[in-house]
């Protein structure tokens, strides 16, 4: 019962989250959705599930020569506890173009990171290998992480993360 209580207040909390941008969005002028090349939107708010649920933070530092991101979460890691996690990716931009319900750029990035999971205080690194399928005409992307680890703290291991979500560009 309290590990199903402990789904629900993250699934709530991040609902919580996700409902902030649709909020900021509505209140904004309408205008013109625009390719996501567009350098003014560099923050992506949405939400994630796989080996965790929660809420997936993306910040794009520059998008020229080195086009860097640095990604963030948080919820509730599935072995019973609450994480937070984040890494620095390097982005491979524009692999191929696809028509994913609309036209969409495919990215891959790959990168390093931690994650900390506060039960029993477990440190991990980790090395994220993914996509991004970013939309041309809204500021909508839907990605896919795969992410090794190796566990640092209590004792060393391995493990495993696997991510798919969404976020909304502000």
């Amino acid at each position: 019962m309290q590990k199903i209580t402990k789904i629900l207040i993250s699934i709530f909390i991040s609902l919580y989250f996700l409902h902030a941008p649709a909020v900021l969005a509505a209140k904004k002028q309408a205008k013109k959705a625009v390719h996501r090349a567009d350098q003014s939107k560099t923050l992506g708010i949405g939400g994630m599930v796989g080996t965790d649920v929660g809420v997936s933070v993306k910040y794009w530092m520059t998008q020229h020569k080195y086009p860097l991101s640095i990604h963030g979460a948080t919820g509730y890691d599935f072995s019973d506890t609450w994480m937070i996690l984040g890494d620095a990716l390097y982005q491979f931009n524009n692999l191929t173009t696809l028509n994913f319900f609309s036209p969409a750029d495919l990215h891959g990035h790959v990168g390093a990171g931690a994650k900390v999971g506060f039960d029993q205080t477990k440190v991990y690194l980790r090395i994220p290998v993914g996509v991004d399928l970013q939309y041309q005409q809204s500021p909508y992307e839907l990605f896919l992480d795969l992410a090794p680890m190796v566990r640092l703290n209590p004792s060393v291991g391995g493990n495993f993360d696997v991510h798919i979500g969404f976020r909304y560009y502000l």
